[in-house]
Formats: structure tokens, C-alpha cells, sequence
């Protein structure tokens, strides 16, 4: 693959860097990953770890190992069986994320002359087991009732809490981020004036146009990641597109009408284009998220506040649009990773709060805190991660790169030779379920039906009870009028998500929909059932705990 530059391979599943955030990923226990150990899902995790190449990629040089990275994804399945195989790829490009992110500040932390004390460690941990404490027993008297109960002191407890994090948490990383971070935001001062220019705001609507035919899901119900990028002919046909709505607005069509009939984005299209007023978050730069988040076709569904590095680029670009042109203004197609936005800001106000002068200190402190976070958004975005270079040598995961640029054919092949590595050695063995999941999904963008259904058929195997992979299924039996099998494959999925969870309610609601489409009304009705005795529950749940109270 060649060393490739990370700001435009890595992709989807970048945690949030900021604040608590940071030190969380930077120690990989990101969604229950640890250092490798924990329980694993057996032989099948074990021995994906010994196939393919020894390496997964290089950053600046140094090697992530095959076993380290498994070792977290292991670490991450925990035992557990896979309820949404949608999940994985995010799941194995985040590992990825997580431990590039290890290796660039590691080596900004010695090129900076960070020195980590043992004393530092000693109250990084301290006030890490202080807020655990307070976040799980806020009151005195709940503290005591649970110490009475379980027989211990305090500090016993202190003690057991300081034991698991001392063993799952690199408190030396921990710090030297810390300090780091603290180094590369020190600067930050502000004036009052600056403080109060912070809060001037901008009330924004949008189009975000995407070829015809084409548009981003509404409700997406299986955790369904976001589209992969426009390229070639459909990036030609957005923009065009996109070079015409604009024409039309600028000649004086109305703003949200066309927002409700052009905008690929579903909640601001419903909304006539407007999204809200927003400031900045800081001076000069945007803090990441801080009005992407209320756009959903930007982050991954599963976890909404994962930011990569295409959002930030993408956030950089639209802050420009909406804090820099005229009120009034259409803006000209701007290109993002997700189709072209067409951006307008219909009214501006300052909105510095009414006890500013009561409380300007408390204003200042919070400000300053959010131009700190953004200084090390520049910092860590835009010199240590744009500039990092990455050889990926792993087949999977370059498949996974290559569908984000939206080369499908390569990404197909790639996964492919992927999955011809995972069954070498067993003919019983179909293959990781993951990658034929995403395979299927691949061979039915490229209109290789009969092939999505084997790969479909070929991870349903191997996932046990993955809902999403039986919906997939099931869908594409009914596309190719196999309406008994499709019932089939739908049972399987209702099956799989039986269990009363949250995560399984868009399950059923999406099954409900899918058997009142071909017209089987009674399974419908018990879809809707399922779902009503769900939130039946929970709502008495909820009544029994307020009563507690």
C-alpha cells in the first residue's frame, strides 16, 4: 500500500480528543479495551491473531504488532457475541486510531521533554479513584449505606478502586499527556472584551447535496455507519447538483423550500435547512463538534462523540462559511467527505449573558477552557495527525481505507484476500464474520447480488447472533423475490434481538416496517408489540425507582 499520509487514509471511529476524553484513549481502554489481556471470544479470536502478516502498519516507523492489535479487539468482544456486525469495521479502524494516537504522542511527549514523577502518578491516580467515588455515590448517606453493606472502610474501598485502575491504566501515559497538553495550551489568555466578542452567534441553515437517488438514512436502526464518500462520477453529479441549487437560491428561491426538497440530510431538511444558532468556540478556531454533533450524518451512529479527522476538516471548512461570509449570503458548494453543503446564515446576535458582569471571572475561566481545548485541536490535528505517516499491511483494514476514499472494486478485492487468509487452513471455516458481513454489503453496492447472498449467508455462520447481518439477508431475498427465505432470515434477526435491551428496539421497529411492506400484518403487529411491551416496561421500571427515591 505504501506510506500514505493519515490525514487522508485513517478514518471513521477517531475518539474525541478533549478534556477527560483524551486521557481515557490515549490509554487505550476506550470501550473496554485494555492491554491486550481479558477474557477473549476463543479459539476463533486467538487464532486471527496468527494469520496474516505480522505487522498490521507502521506509524512514523514503528511497528503495531498483529498480536497487540487483536489483543484489544479481543479485549473489546470480551466473550461477548456480536449483536450488530455493522459495529466491527468502526470497532477495528478505532483500534487502529487508538494506537496511532499512542505512538504520536508518545513521541510528542519526549520531543517536548515531558518528565513524568512518581508523585505525578501518585495524584493522577488519587484523583482518578476520587472521582470515581463521587460519580458513583454523590451523597454521603449512599456512600455509607453501600460501605455498611459490603462491611468495608474507605479506604478499603479506596484501596480496591486504586488496585483495578493501577492494573488496566498506564498512569505514566496518563500524566505525560496531561503535561502535554498543558504545554501546548498554556498560552491561552483572554481578554474581557475577547470573552464577550466569543459569544456572538450565528443562526445557520443547510443543504447537504449528494447525487440523486442517494440520500443519507433517517433513522438508521442497525448502528448503519455513514455513507462512504462521493468520488468520481458521483462526486461529478453532486456537485453538479449542488452548482445548481445554488443558482436557484441565489435568484431568489426560498432557502428552506429547497432545503426540504434538495438536502440529502434528513432532521435540517425537515426543518426547512436550519439547524440552530451556534457560536465559536473559541477566537479563531472551532471546537470540534461543537455544531457538527447536531449532524448526524457526520459521526458514526454507535458513538456519537467519535470525531476523526475528516470532521475536523470538515468542521475548519464550514466555520469558515458560517463565522466568515455575510449575513444573508449563499454560500458556494463546499466539499466535505460526505457530499457538498450549501451553507446560509439568515441572522447573527450577540448573545453575552445578562450576569456577564456578576459572574465574568467564572465566564473567562470557561471561555479560556474552550480556546485551550481548541489550541490542542490545532496541535494534535493539525501538525501531529496531519503530518503522520502510516503503512497499513493488513488487507482488511486497507479494505476498510480504501472504501472510505469510496473505492468500492479495490475495497471489495482487498477483503476478499482477507478473508481467503482468515479460512486458510480450514475448510469448515466460512471465514471472519465481520469481513464477510462487510463484503456482502460490498458485493450489493456493486450489484453482485447472488455474491452478497453467499457472503451474507457465509457471515450469518460464523456471527451467531448478529441481527443486522439476518436483516441484510432478509432484505436482499425479498430484492430478489425470495419472499420464504426473507421470512426466514427476518424471524432469525427478531430472534437474535430478543433480548429486552434499548439497542434492540430500533431492531423490531425496523422489522416492523420491513413485514408491513410485504404485507404480513400479523408479524408486523408483533414487532409493534414487542416494542410496546419494551417501553411499557422501562416506564414502570422508572416509576419503581422514583419511588425508591
Amino acid at each position: 500500500m505504501g506510506i500514505i499520509a493519515i490525514r487522508k487514509k485513517m478514518g471513521r471511529g477517531m475518539k474525541y480528543l478533549f478534556g477527560g476524553f483524551l486521557v481515557v484513549f490515549a490509554v487505550g481502554i476506550f470501550m473496554g479495551f485494555g492491554g491486550g489481556g481479558g477474557r477473549g471470544p476463543g479459539p476463533r479470536g486467538s487464532r486471527l491473531a496468527a494469520e496474516g502478516p505480522a505487522v498490521m502498519a507502521t506509524v512514523e516507523g514503528r511497528k503495531i504488532s498483529r498480536n497487540a492489535f487483536y489483543g484489544r479487539y479481543v479485549a473489546y468482544r470480551g466473550g461477548r457475541t456480536i449483536r450488530a456486525l455493522g459495529k466491527m469495521r468502526d470497532v477495528k479502524l478505532n483500534i487502529l486510531e487508538q494506537m496511532v494516537h499512542q505512538v504520536l504522542i508518545a513521541r510528542a511527549a519526549k520531543a517536548e521533554n515531558i518528565e513524568v514523577k512518581e508523585e505525578d502518578v501518585n495524584a493522577a491516580l488519587t484523583a482518578d479513584v476520587d472521582r470515581w467515588i463521587q460519580g458513583q455515590y454523590p451523597s454521603k448517606s449512599k456512600l455509607a449505606a453501600y460501605l455498611k453493606n459490603e462491611g468495608m472502610t474507605i479506604e478499603e474501598l479506596r484501596g480496591r478502586i486504586r488496585g483495578s485502575f493501577a492494573g488496566t491504566r498506564d498512569y505514566n501515559q496518563i500524566v505525560s499527556i496531561q503535561k502535554l497538553q498543558a504545554k501546548v495550551s498554556a498560552g491561552v489568555k483572554l481578554s474581557e472584551k475577547a470573552v464577550k466578542e466569543s459569544y456572538r452567534e450565528r443562526k445557520v441553515q443547510l443543504i447537504l447535496v449528494r447525487p440523486e437517488g442517494s440520500p443519507l438514512p433517517s433513522s438508521p436502526a442497525i448502528d448503519t455507519p455513514a455513507p462512504t464518500p462521493l468520488t468520481g462520477a458521483e462526486d461529478k453529479a453532486a456537485r453538479k447538483r449542488a452548482d445548481d441549487i445554488v443558482k436557484r437560491l441565489r435568484a431568489g428561491a426560498d432557502f428552506g423550500e429547497v432545503a426540504e426538497e434538495e438536502s440529502a440530510e434528513p432532521r435540517s431538511a425537515a426543518q426547512g435547512g436550519d439547524v440552530q444558532y451556534h457560536r465559536r468556540a473559541s477566537l479563531d478556531e472551532s471546537l470540534v463538534a461543537t455544531y457538527l454533533a447536531q449532524w448526524p450524518w457526520y459521526i458514526p451512529v454507535s458513538r456519537p462523540e467519535r470525531v476523526n479527522l475528516a470532521v475536523y476538516r470538515a468542521a475548519r471548512t464550514l466555520e469558515k462559511a458560517i463565522f466568515e461570509g455575510k449575513i444573508g449570503e449563499v454560500s458556494a458548494p463546499i466539499r466535505t467527505d460526505w457530499g457538498y453543503v450549501i451553507v446560509r446564515v439568515p441572522e447573527a446576535k450577540n448573545n453575552v449573558p445578562e450576569d456577564f458582569d456578576e459572574r465574568k471571572e467564572q465566564y473567562k475561566r470557561s471561555v479560556e477552557d474552550e480556546a485551550r481545548r481548541a489550541s490542542w485541536a490545532r496541535y494534535y490535528y493539525g501538525k501531529l495527525r496531519a503530518n503522520a505517516e502510516i503503512d497499513v499491511q493488513d488487507a482488511e483494514l486497507q479494505a476498510y481505507l480504501a472504501l472510505q476514499e469510496g473505492d468500492k472494486e479495490k475495497a471489495y478485492t482487498l477483503l476478499k484476500k482477507a478473508v481467503a487468509v482468515s479460512k486458510a487452513g480450514s475448510e469448515d471455516d466460512p471465514g471472519d464474520a465481520v469481513q464477510n458481513f462487510e463484503l456482502g454489503r460490498l458485493a450489493e453496492a456493486l450489484e453482485k447480488d447472488e455474491e452478497a447472498v453467499s457472503h451474507y449467508k457465509a457471515a450469518a455462520e460464523t456471527s451467531g447472533a448478529a441481527h443486522d447481518v439476518h436483516i441484510a439477508l432478509g432484505k436482499l431475498y425479498g430484492k430478489l423475490g425470495k419472499k420464504a427465505y426473507a421470512l426466514l432470515e427476518l424471524r432469525a434477526a427478531s430472534d437474535a434481538a430478543d433480548t429486552k435491551l434499548y439497542e434492540n428496539v430500533a431492531v423490531h421497529e425496523e422489522l416492523q416496517t420491513l413485514y408491513a411492506e410485504m404485507g404480513k400484518d400479523i408479524l408486523s403487529d408483533e414487532q409493534r408489540e414487542w416494542v410496546d411491551d419494551f417501553r411499557a416496561e422501562e416506564m414502570r421500571r422508572l416509576e419503581r425507582l422514583r419511588a425508591g427515591s
